[in-house]
């Protein structure tokens, strides 16, 4: 019974991630300038794109160093993989939270479950502090149109980052957190004793980071820089498709995005991020084609990028495999 109820589950996710694509999809085209889109794709300048795709590599760089901080006893080649998996499976029904969950299986190869869960709740949640505080300088530098609305969004997902696993650096907050887990232990179903089980290892966790400042430091900065490398790739792919937006506007647009990212609705990198990029980017008086070209040409050199890279690593893997064997021999 709890496979059926799985099943139906991840059906209709899926089912919802076709629709909301194709949605989008019939949004985008109703309004197409077909004819001014081929003209544009034409002008495009390959060396900003290979520019962009090299900013997009650091960018994942970064951040599978962010993660990779948290805890050093696992491989870095292996936490730079598990991006590389979250990338391409990210394309598939689900978006972003297939990407995760096969991210997830990747770094529970390298470690235990728990604490691979724990490092994925710490690393997503953190993610959201440098991206939604650039956001709010961004709003309050740029004036944009219905701030208030931004503000607000941005500001309530800050404090969520800030209060999960923020509070955990308190004593007091980790006191509470492990009498939670000691009632949810007494309540004897299966949920109730892995979530307990996944809440005393992230209190522990926090408790590590309290007293490592410098660990936490560099992987906030981390988070910086790779948000800020994304930001510049996003805008070098504007330029080449002809349109320019100010860098203060881009903080925003880039946070707001972000936000939508968390819901699992897509298809072959179209769906709710896509679409929050192309209305944002209709503020600034860009057509929604040429709007929904830019989210979908990140999407493109992220996945070249993750087969390139797959490709590199099953080399160097059938020349380990080649190795061991010469040794036997």
């Amino acid at each position: 019974m709890k496979g059926l109820k799985g099943k139906a589950k991840s059906l209709l996710r899926h089912a919802l991630s076709i629709a909301v694509s194709a949605a989008l999809l019939a949004f985008v085209s109703a309004g197409a300038d077909f004819e001014q889109l081929a003209r544009t794709l034409r002008a495009v300048r390959p060396g900003w794109l290979l520019l962009a795709g090299a900013l997009l590599v650091v960018a994942d760089l970064l951040m599978a160093l962010k993660c990779w901080v948290l805890r050093r006893s696992m491989s870095v080649r292996g936490t730079i993989l598990s991006y590389c998996r979250m990338r391409f499976f990210s394309l598939l029904p689900g978006g972003n939270i297939t990407g995760e969950a096969a991210r997830l299986m990747y770094l529970r190869n390298m470690t235990d479950g728990y604490v691979a869960t724990t490092l994925m709740i710490i690393d997503k949640q953190t993610q959201m502090i440098p991206q939604q505080t650039l956001c709010l300088i961004g709003l309050a530098l740029a004036g944009a149109r219905g701030h208030w609305i931004f503000f607000g969004l941005s500001g309530f997902t800050l404090g969520w980052a800030l209060l999960v696993p923020g509070s955990l650096f308190i004593p007091s907050a980790r006191r509470t957190a492990l009498r939670i887990a000691a009632w949810l232990d007494r309540l004897r179903f299966r949920w109730g004793a892995v979530a307990a089980e996944e809440l005393r290892l992230l209190c522990g966790a926090c408790e590590s980071l309290a007293d490592q400042r410098g660990t936490v430091l560099a992987h906030l900065l981390l988070g910086l820089a790779s948000d800020l490398l994304l930001i510049g790739a996003q805008m070098l792919i504007g330029h080449a498709l002809g349109f320019s937006i100010a860098l203060t506007d881009w903080l925003w647009i880039n946070g707001i995005v972000s936000i939508a990212m968390c819901l699992p609705f897509s298809v072959g990198g179209i769906g709710l991020r896509e679409g929050a990029m192309t209305s944002l980017l209709a503020l600034f008086g860009v057509q929604r084609s040429a709007g929904m070209l830019l989210p979908l040409t990140v999407s493109s050199l992220t996945l070249l990028k993750g087969l390139t890279e797959g490709a590199v690593e099953a080399v160097v893997a059938q020349r380990a495999k080649r190795r061991r064997k010469d040794k036997k021999i």
